[in-house]
């Protein structure tokens, strides 16, 4: 919230240097225009165009540290997103964020914390529902043989392998494939 506060009187300070500009040379205009003689009126609109050219030029000079200051946090915040974003996609799931604050970005922040501890529980419970899986299918005495859609072997167990005379090389081949080359 405090980052929209500063670009906003940023930006307002630039608009009224230049609204200030542009009265003050209308103002300037017509109250020389008044004066007796016109080359004194016009180096007198030079002075004043160029005084307020001056201070249009430091108002926008004055916005744009403001709003410099105003989106460090921002991106800095922004940045600390995009990593945790890359490390996310790496497999890293314990990394977090720990942005604070009820600004836009730090609660995206904290909703990619709550994404990535979501998907590290997730990812653990597979892990251990696979690894049951995987000790029950080798300890059977039966066969067991799973296909894809395709006819490809995704898995089996050893007491199929041994049934067919297979090798774990079978895995992601045709079932036909994997008998004829089983010598």
């Amino acid at each position: 919230m405090r980052v929209r506060a500063y670009v906003k009187w940023g930006l307002v300070a630039g608009l009224v240097g230049l609204v200030g500009y542009a009265f003050g040379v209308s103002w300037a205009e017509g109250a020389l225009a008044t004066a007796d003689g016109a080359a004194p009126a016009s180096a007198a609109m030079h002075v004043v165009r160029a005084l307020l050219a001056s201070a249009v030029f430091c108002s926008v000079l004055v916005s744009l540290a403001v709003l410099h200051v105003a989106s460090r946090p921002l991106t800095a915040s922004a940045t600390e997103i995009r990593g945790l974003v890359h490390r996310m996609i790496a497999g890293d799931f314990p990394t977090r964020t720990h942005l604070t604050g009820d600004d836009e970005v730090s609660l995206a922040g904290q909703a990619l914390d709550r994404l990535a501890g979501s998907l590290e529980t997730t990812l653990a419970e597979l892990h251990r529902e696979r690894a049951v899986q995987g000790q029950s299918l080798e300890g059977m005495q039966e066969g067991v043989l799973v296909l894809d859609r395709d006819g490809r072997v995704v898995m089996m167990n050893p007491a199929f392998r041994a049934m067919l005379l297979l090798g774990k090389e079978a895995k992601g081949k045709l079932l036909m494939e994997g008998v004829r080359h089983a010598d």
